[in-house]
């Protein structure tokens, strides 16, 4: 009894959890897997059971166990079974339901669950609408625990509940995939559209579609271009839309029933190139060819159409471009003066123009289809078959020349230039275009130049001179040597680097005036004799200058014994003629009491010809003086201004013989020169009496002097008619008159130009002048001026020793030249190593550094000089072109550095850098030498000198010879009588230290030859110890 009532208390509660069930499953469960888990889990609790799980159809023929729970074989999850195969597949095919209370009995079991540990099974089919949607399966896994008819009935009645929910959620998972597969296939096609646009906007040519109606529907982007509007605009105009104007290419209307559109809809077919020209509101116009196909729906109706729109207006515009280009080229063939011709690849003649009949005598219709080969000299094939071959060979262009034979037999020569034609797209030559000009007159020249460079070549190696060609910074471009004869020495070009300088000094004159510059200068020849050379400087263009040079060491010779002769003579003539002059002279005072009138003017013309005579042989004697280097100079620091008033004041009665005054312009006071007043004076009377002489009457002659660069001019101006052209080359040489007329009108000797341009040039000037005619001469020179305060810079130390560290041999020659000028001795190094060595050999007073040399910059160098004990304190100058940058990386650095100087180098700045240089950094004294035997004279100016300079001392003449040659000194103190010799007998050593002053201090007095080889000569006698002292001073204040 009491087991009943809890079989019936069980039933009731499963009802009651059966009915909970109904209303859960009843509910909106759309998800089918959560729905399934929902269902297994129920069962599996309303049964009791020990597991579960729900089979699902998969395919037409198999079902799948989607869910396991609790007891039930996990491992089984997804296992397939095929419909009536197992307990399973049978129940879903008969849709009955199964029951078994031990599996391991129904056959075929392993098939299905394998080793599974349960007993009791029950498959209950879930059925919706009469249709089986899956298969219930519960399990009891503990034997003896079975499923009753009772549970079978609850579970179908479950089972049915389930079935139904199961139905609702397969339908909205079978909707909601149909709606996931239709949107992805939206999209597809979505991406598919884009992809197709995206191709088509890469396609250059314009692609739109047209409907039946004649909307525009699509468009890619080169349509957008082509007709001026956006995508979304052209999908709301139609294709005539009034938007754009259409015509045809020449600008005339389109008609309306030959649009592409129109054809396709009226035949049908598709229409290829139809040409028409877009034009649109802004004023651009577009020349199309479209080509345009029939769309079909599946009927085969037309229901629009698809074109493609070929933008061809740079085609049509380079077209036309062709056709007028043609047309100018034909123009300029048919008027060009030379022969412009096409030929085959074989060399016959496709075209000839019209300048054939005047360069051959040929018609253009007798040349074309006969090959050049006809008509060309048979020497000159090979180099026709060479220019085809090279044009050929796809060479861009060839020149060559060659001989072609004209109508009438001669030849004439051309000179072809050809150029191959191309076929388009490749490099196969399809034609030969040539140009050719006649150059018959040219190749006639050649010949002429070619016979005339060998006779001057002929005429050249007969010329006894050598000839040498040089750069414009002084490099020997080329060289003829002289004929080698007994004793001229030259065996090849003049290599001396002083030679060279006094060359190209020469030369910037005869670049600017144009005149030959006549240079005279000494050599030894090999076997070491010292010939005399004069060299002939002529600018031979911009860049080069032209020198012969020829030995005139007999002309100089024969010029010598003709001075010492002249000499000889004039001072013989000298005794007699101050007797005549005298004698005449008192006879036209009157001292013999008054002559006859006809005897007396025949008196006063023999007085006058006896002073002319007197100059004359005075002005020949000064030249011979001047040849010999016997003419005597007192040079002294005298004012210009009173030397040049008392010079007109002297000539002043010679130029009122010419009706001509003379004048003074107003000039700066205290222009000082360095001079000998006498001579200075003896210049401006030849130039004012040479003035005189050629001044119309009632003129004035007008004297000025002025600062002209760094120094100063005096010139003379007067107002004749001028220098002719043929003289001006002659003016200052001896006896030199522009006509030999002139000795009897004008008088003169010819003489006294070459005497003032000799003086001018002792005084370290020159001269020249300035003439136009009929308009005056100016004849002037110029003297370097003389400045007694010191220079804004600190006086440089005697003789300052300088080296010069730079690698271009160009650069360093110039700087040498500049600070020689600056007064400084000069020593050069190329590379690094060499200045170590030199700054090892030598002391030197200061440098000047490149800093780009070849074996080391010069930042390093000066960094190791400064390491250096000797070189710590050395000065150095930087020259370089990068100066600047140089002196950043040294910045802050103790390098001593005195100034920085870019190249181009400014000579004032260089030189007042060294200067300083060597002034303010120098602590060392300069150096003498004192050739003296006698030790208490030794003894007493080294006391003297002590506080100046140290002094190196020598007791005899083969001591100095030694010191001499083995170092440099600031000055030399020398006494003429000495235990070995005499101390004249260094002089001539001392030329080769002609920078070196010289003072000589001896017991004997010297004679003026002597005084004018060295700097000072004092007597012992008569010379005090302040004036040794004041006179050594000078000098090395001065620099020597």
């Amino acid at each position: 009894m009491i087991e009943l009532t809890q079989t019936h208390s069980r039933r009731a509660e499963q009802m009651a959890a059966l009915s909970e069930i109904a209303l859960e499953l009843g509910g909106p469960q759309y998800d089918l897997d959560r729905l399934l888990d929902l269902i297994t889990r129920r069962a599996i609790s309303l049964l009791d059971a020990d597991g579960g799980g729900v089979w699902l159809p998969v395919t037409a023929d198999e079902i799948e166990l989607t869910v396991v729970y609790d007891g039930g074989p996990g491992q089984m999850r997804g296992r397939r079974l095929k419909r009536g195969e197992g307990m399973a597949g049978k129940c879903f095919a008969a849709g009955q339901t199964f029951r078994v209370d031990d599996y391991r009995h129904w056959p075929g079991h392993n098939r299905t669950f394998g080793d599974s540990t349960f007993h009791a099974l029950l498959n209950v089919p879930m059925a919706w609408h009469g249709q089986v949607v899956g298969v219930l399966a519960l399990m009891h896994s503990q034997p003896g625990k079975l499923f009753s008819d009772e549970d079978e009935r609850l579970a179908q009645l479950f089972a049915s509940q389930a079935a139904a929910a199961v139905a609702n959620a397969q339908f909205h998972r079978a909707a909601r995939l149909e709606l996931e597969e239709r949107k992805r296939a939206e999209a597809a096609l979505r991406e598919r559209e884009e992809l197709l646009t995206r191709i088509l906007d890469t396609v250059a040519d314009g692609i739109y579609l047209v409907d039946r109606q004649g909307r525009m529907t699509f468009a890619n982007s080169a349509a957008e271009k082509t007709f001026g509007v956006t995508r979304e605009q052209l999908t709301r105009f139609s294709y005539n839309d009034p938007t754009w104007k259409i015509t045809t290419p020449d600008g005339e209307p389109f008609p309306e029933e030959e649009q592409p559109f129109a054809r396709v809809t009226r035949t049908g077919q598709p229409v290829y190139g139809i040409e028409q020209a877009f034009e649109h509101g802004d004023g651009t116009r577009l020349i199309v060819s479209i080509n345009a196909s029939p769309l079909h729906d599946a009927n085969g109706k037309v229901i629009g159409e698809v074109a493609s729109l070929n933008d061809i207006t740079e085609r049509r515009r380079a077209e036309q471009n062709l056709r007028e280009s043609e047309a100018r080229y034909r123009l300029l063939a048919e008027n060009s003066t030379d022969l412009i011709a096409r030929h085959d690849p074989d060399g016959s003649f496709l075209y000839v123009s019209p300048a054939c009949r005047t360069l051959l005598g040929y018609e253009p219709d007798e040349m074309v289809g006969r090959s050049v080969a006809e008509f060309c000299h048979p020497d000159d094939l090979e180099e026709i078959r060479r220019a085809r071959s090279a044009v050929l060979r796809q060479l861009d262009m060839y020149t060559f020349t060659y001989r072609f034979r004209r109508k009438n037999g001669e030849f004439a020569w051309l000179e072809a230039t050809s150029r191959g034609v191309r076929n388009n797209g490749t490099r196969i030559v399809s034609e030969i275009v040539s140009v050719s000009r006649d150059i018959t007159r040219r190749k006639q020249a050649e010949k002429q130049l070619r016979e005339s460079e060998a006779k001057n070549r002929a005429l050249l190696e007969a010329l006894p001179d050598a000839i040498m060609l040089l750069s414009s910074n002084g490099a020997i471009l080329d060289y003829k040597p002289a004929k080698q004869t007994a004793g001229n020495g030259h065996a090849g070009p003049t290599t001396s680097p002083q030679v060279i300088e006094t060359i190209m000094r020469q030369a910037k004159q005869a670049q600017l005036t144009g005149e030959t510059q006549v240079v005279e200068y000494q050599t030894r020849s090999e076997g070491g004799q010292l010939r005399d050379r004069e060299a002939r400087i002529v600018a031979s263009g911009e860049d080069q200058i032209l020198v012969v040079m020829r030995d005139i060491t007999d002309r100089k010779n024969v010029d010598r014994m003709k001075n010492e002769f002249v000499s000889t003579v004039s001072h013989e003539l000298r005794t007699p003629l101050t007797s005549i002059r005298g004698s005449l002279g008192l006879i036209v005072g009157g001292v013999t009491g008054d002559i006859p009138p006809q005897a007396k003017s025949l008196v006063e013309i023999a007085y006058k010809n006896s002073e002319r005579l007197v100059l004359l042989i005075n002005d020949i004697l000064d030249i011979e003086k001047i040849e010999s280097g016997k003419m005597i100079f007192h040079f002294k620091p005298l004012e210009l201004a009173p030397l040049i008033e008392q010079a007109i004041e002297v000539n002043r009665g010679y130029a009122a013989q010419f009706g001509v005054q003379l004048a003074l312009e107003p000039a700066t006071t205290g222009i000082q020169v360095n001079g000998d007043s006498d001579r200075l004076t003896q210049v401006l009377t030849n130039l004012l009496s040479n003035a005189c002489k050629f001044s119309p009457r009632d003129s004035t002659v007008q004297v000025s002097v002025a600062p002209h660069a760094d120094n100063i001019r005096i010139a003379v101006r007067d107002h004749g008619p001028g220098i002719p052209d043929e003289f001006r080359s002659r003016i200052f040489q001896k006896f030199a008159q522009a006509d030999s007329s002139d000795t009897r009108q004008k008088g003169g000797t010819g003489l006294g130009l070459s005497i003032s341009k000799a003086i001018v040039e002792k005084h370290g000037g020159q001269i020249g002048f300035a003439t136009a005619k009929g308009v005056g001469t100016t004849l002037y020179f110029d003297l370097p001026e003389w400045r007694t305060a010191p220079p804004p810079a600190a006086p440089v130390t005697a003789r300052a020793r300088i080296l010069v560290c730079e690698d271009d041999a160009d650069i360093a020659t110039l700087l040498r030249m500049m600070l020689e000028q600056g007064g400084f001795v000069i020593d050069t190094a190329r590379t690094a190593a060499q200045a170590k060595e030199l700054l090892a050999a030598n002391n030197y007073d200061g440098m000047t550094l490149d800093l780009q040399l070849p074996d080391q910059d010069g930042i390093s160098l000066t960094r190791e000089l400064r390491e250096q004990e000797r070189t710590r304190n050395l000065p150095i100058v930087v020259v370089s072109v990068t100066a600047e940058n140089g002196k950043a990386e040294l910045n802050g650095d103790a390098f001593r550095m005195v100034d920085w100087i870019e190249k181009p180098i400014d000579q004032r700045r260089l030189i007042a850098a060294v200067s300083e240089a060597v002034t303010r950094y120098n602590d060392h004294k300069p150096r003498f030498l004192h050739v003296e035997d006698d030790p208490d004279v030794l003894e007493v100016v080294s006391t003297i000198l002590d506080q100046v300079a140290e002094v190196e001392r020598v007791p005899n003449l083969r001591a100095a010879q030694q010191r001499l040659a083995e170092q440099n000194f600031d000055l030399i103190i020398l006494d003429l009588n000495l235990p070995d010799g005499s101390g004249l007998e260094l002089l001539p050593m001392l030329r080769d230290h002609a920078a070196t002053p010289v003072v000589i201090f001896s017991a004997e007095e010297v004679g003026r030859d002597i005084a004018q080889q060295v700097a000072a000569a004092l007597v012992k006698s008569r010379t005090s110890n302040e004036k040794l002292l004041e006179t050594i001073k000078a000098f090395v204040k001065n620099g020597g």
